[in-house]
């Protein structure tokens, strides 16, 4: 059987489907660029990393001023830009973690985070953020008598 200009035209035309459809399935496998990230998930991306003290600017009248000289912070994110995993070191009167440590925002709050299995301080509040900058406060009720005297608001900046 010979091919005539039909069958050329033809099989040309099947071809050129063929490979019109493989990249257009090849192109919508790729990431979506223009995703649009809710507030909660564009805070969360800018909190993540590690983040260390670099000045306490409120803390209660008599507490040392270097109590919270070795605060750092570690905060996670999942595949989905959502808050997960949470770490903190240098504070344990403050902060002390469990391996599941987590955080959360409050309700649909980008500045209200809520940190389970962390204690005594289980709450902060993001006064503001940056992508290398983050000022937060917490404030510090023990009800125990080892830390009674550090008891109080604390407002610290921290670089990441």
């Amino acid at each position: 059987m010979k091919f005539n200009d039909l069958n050329m035209k033809k099989l040309f035309y099947f071809l050129s489907l063929g490979i019109i459809a493989g990249m257009m399935m090849m192109t919508s496998c790729k990431d979506d660029p223009d995703e649009q990230l809710t507030a909660q998930q564009e805070q969360a991306q800018l909190l993540a990393g590690i983040w260390t003290q670099q000045n306490t600017t409120q803390l209660p009248q008599g507490v040392d001023p270097t109590i919270l000289d070795q605060l750092t912070f570690t905060f996670g994110i999942d595949a989905n830009k959502n808050p997960s995993s949470f770490s903190s070191g240098g504070a344990p009167d403050f902060f002390t973690t469990s391996g599941s440590s987590e955080w959360a925002f409050s309700g649909s709050s980008t500045t209200s985070l809520i940190l389970s299995e962390v204690s005594p301080v289980s709450e902060l509040t993001i006064n503001s953020l940056t992508a290398t900058s983050l000022t937060v406060s917490f404030s510090l009720t023990s009800g125990g008598v080892r830390v009674a005297s550090l008891d109080g608001n604390y407002t610290v900046e921290m670089t990441k």
